[in-house]
């Protein structure tokens, strides 16, 4: 196996593909979930981050660490304590990603501030927002504003449910913990939509550890930053990244339809029987505009292309 090309003290641009190509981020707590999992190991590890992504299947990192040794250590132990909790907040066992993560470093500064902006225009070259701000989940927004996506809320004029969810996010950060999928349900069930936004924005911007310092060294104002991600895509390189430019938009259609379908979590069709998968896989030909290769990534059934059983599914 080749070794990876490794400088003490370089920024690192990490490619994590899921197993399979298979969607992983279906639910709101998927998501927080592995982002508070990301900035716990951060601080564990004194990693510094100057940027996180995460697409349905795949997440961008732009890191700094010590050694090779704990830029290692540090994605792993990200890696088993998501798969850990999300295999257990639906009953699923085994691996979610590639056993290899993909890793390139970043030697001068042209190369950073590209990769910077690859990082951040993701999830618009994937057609889910037409400007990187626009996306929760690669935090561009979040370096402008602690409450990008929602209403700031005054402690006064907070639900007891929200006033109580606050000081559960405060005192799992005060102690470097993270939230479990339990945990968020517990506190978003029965929140109105303006509740769940802040709460959101609040648990993210809690959390934060992408480091304002070290992206002022290549943008000076986030206005700029801002300038350089409307103006170019950015590229990467140096990661054999595979090429896909089909749209995700298309997943959120998806996702809702099964919640519909299901009347539960959308990440739990990943572990449906046969039958009901296959029901499923029917009700989202009919009622999106998925194509199938999208349908067999949703529901984690291998392609046929690739030896897996051909679904009952209707073109």
């Amino acid at each position: 196996m080749k070794a990876r090309k490794f400088k003490d003290g370089d920024c690192n641009h990490i490619y994590q593909r899921t197993k399979n190509r298979f969607n992983i981020f279906y639910d709101l707590a998927d998501y927080l979930v592995y982002y508070t999992i990301f900035c716990v190991a951060a601080a564990k590890y004194d990693v510094i981050v100057l940027g996180l992504c995460l697409m349905i299947d795949h997440i961008h990192m732009l890191v700094i660490s010590r050694n090779r040794k704990i830029l290692s250590n540090f994605v792993s132990f990200v890696s088993s304590v998501f798969v850990r909790e999300y295999n257990s907040s639906i009953g699923r066992q085994g691996p979610l990603f590639e056993e290899r993560f993909g890793s390139a470093p970043k030697k001068d500064k042209k190369k950073l501030v590209s990769a910077i902006i690859y990082l951040g225009n993701n999830p618009v070259e994937k057609h889910i927002c037409t400007e990187a701000e626009q996306y929760r989940w690669n935090f561009i927004a979040y370096l402008g504003s602690n409450h990008p996506f929602s209403e700031d809320i005054s402690r006064k004029r907070m639900s007891f449910r929200l006033r109580k969810a606050v000081n559960i996010v405060d005192s799992h950060r005060a102690q470097g913990l993270f939230l479990n999928h339990t945990i968020l349900h517990n506190m978003m069930d029965g929140m109105t939509t303006a509740e769940r936004n802040y709460l959101t924005d609040y648990i993210i911007s809690r959390y934060n550890i992408i480091s304002k310092d070290e992206l002022k060294k290549h943008f000076a104002t986030y206005e700029q930053l801002l300038t350089s991600l409307h103006s170019t895509t950015g590229s990467e390189y140096d990661l054999k990244e595979e090429l896909d430019r089909s749209s995700d938009s298309v997943y959120r259609k998806m996702i809702l339809e099964t919640r519909r379908f299901l009347g539960d979590y959308a990440r739990k069709a990943i572990t449906c029987d046969r039958e009901k998968k296959y029901q499923l896989a029917e009700h989202l030909k009919r009622t999106t505009n998925s194509t199938l290769r999208q349908i067999l990534k949703f529901l984690h059934i291998v392609d046929p292309a690739q030896g897996g059983a051909q679904p009952a599914v209707h073109q």
